[in-house]
Order: structure tokens, then C-alpha cells, then sequence
């Protein structure tokens, strides 16, 4: 009877064995057999690529501010916002001034029939 204890204790046991067992968190990403070294080459391929995307890019910065300065020259000469204005209200005191005094006599036949 004693045997038959030890062996129902031992069951349990030998059952638990048997069940799979779990992965280790975090790692079920990753490739089962990655090689350092494929590892690298991959690295150093992806930074020639950026090596190559950053000299692109600063050729392009080059050419966009070259193109600004010749822009800026030309844009140099143009008048500003306020001449621009200032001119349009020369024109128009010009345009009222005008209209006064060719319309003089209309102008006081007007005034004085309203008297």
C-alpha cells in the first residue's frame, strides 16, 4: 500500500513533465538561427542607403539656395509694399483734384441749386 502512495505522488509529477513548455517572453520575435554577422551586413547596408539619401539631400539644400539668391537678386529692385501704397494715394488725390476742377462749374451750379 505504502508503493501504491509513491506512485500516485509520482504521477502528478511526470504528467507536469510532459506539458510543453513556455516561451521566453519578448523572444518569439526574433529569428531562431540570426547570425551576428547577417546581422551587421544588414546594418551596414541600411546606413549606406542613408549615407547615400544624405548626400542627396544636402545637393538638393546646395541647388534650393543658390536658386534663393538668385531669386533674392531679382527681387531686389522691385518697390516695396509701402511705395506701392504711397503711389496709389498720390493717384488718387491726383484723380480727385482733376475731377474738381474740371467739374468746377457743374459742381457749383449743383451747390448753388441746393441752396
Amino acid at each position: 500500500m505504502a508503493e501504491d502512495d509513491d506512485v500516485s505522488k509520482e504521477r502528478p509529477i511526470l504528467e507536469m513533465a510532459r506539458l510543453p513548455k513556455a516561451p521566453v517572453l519578448g523572444m518569439d520575435h526574433l529569428p531562431k538561427e540570426p547570425t551576428m554577422d547577417a546581422a551587421v551586413v544588414r546594418i551596414e547596408a541600411n546606413v549606406g542607403h542613408l549615407q547615400g539619401d544624405v548626400s542627396e539631400t544636402r545637393s538638393d539644400v546646395k541647388e534650393m539656395r543658390d536658386h534663393l539668391a538668385r531669386l533674392e537678386v531679382n527681387v531686389e529692385h522691385l518697390p516695396s509694399k509701402g511705395f506701392m501704397i504711397s503711389i496709389v494715394l498720390v493717384l488718387i488725390f491726383f484723380a480727385l483734384v482733376t475731377g474738381v476742377t474740371l467739374f468746377q462749374g457743374k459742381l457749383l451750379a449743383l451747390l448753388g441749386a441746393a441752396h
